[in-house]
């Protein structure tokens, strides 16, 4: 869930292509299972991402998954990816996306998400992971970005646990319906840094801060 606490900084992240290929999918709980996109999981991706405050309504989330993602329905099969519980209801999901813009092709996670009452299973790691392990397939050679934020300072340091690394300067391309044009993400890493400190996870904070670049 969103920590709006605190102000609000981008942080880009970045796996490099060498890493990408090693992420294996980690080991499922018992009775859990992971399955790609069916006709239908707007709504069950709406809920999900509701959950963790990304919108103030399913109906908001349904029409921006519909305006962005279902024209791509193909790709949606095969990238975008839904934990299921025990009684097979989605209850996370991650996109092994990708953005084209200004700065080119890049190979970028969105959208992870984990509705709060199942987090500390260990489910975070297995959506990040299970979605990770596509790039090998769908975005061969590349490494992959991600954008989050100071909102999301316990999935920085689920990121940075898994390879990958926050940037300093460098920025990924951005998905947004209602603007046109191209667009990017600053890069926001002083202020982000300053902002997570003595409130992200002390030992989380200092691997994020030493392999930052």
């Amino acid at each position: 869930m969103l920590d709006k606490s605190m102000p609000k900084y981008n942080i880009i992240m970045k796996m490099d292509w060498d890493l990408v290929q090693q992420v294996q999918p980690s080991k499922l709980p018992e009775g859990y299972t992971i399955r790609p996109f069916q006709t239908g999981d707007e709504v069950h991706w709406a809920k999900i991402e509701v959950s963790v405050l990304e919108f103030a309504t399913e109906a908001i989330a349904v029409n921006y998954f519909k305006e962005v993602f279902l024209s791509h329905k193909e790709e949606l099969e095969k990238r975008c990816l839904f934990l299921c519980n025990p009684e097979g209801i989605p209850v996370a999901t991650a996109n092994a996306w990708r953005v084209e813009g200004e700065l080119g092709h890049q190979a970028a996670l969105q959208w992870v998400a984990l509705m709060p009452e199942y987090q500390g299973l260990g489910l975070g790691r297995a959506i990040v992971s299970a979605a990770m392990s596509l790039y090998p397939t769908y975005e061969v050679g590349l490494p992959v970005y991600l954008h989050t934020q100071t909102w999301s300072h316990v999935a920085v340091g689920l990121y940075d646990s898994l390879g990958f690394v926050v940037l300093k300067e460098e920025r990924v391309g951005r998905l947004n319906p209602s603007v046109t044009g191209d667009l990017v993400y600053s890069n926001e890493y002083e202020i982000a840094m300053t902002t997570l400190d003595g409130i992200m996870d002390k030992i989380a904070y200092e691997s994020v801060k030493k392999r930052a670049r």
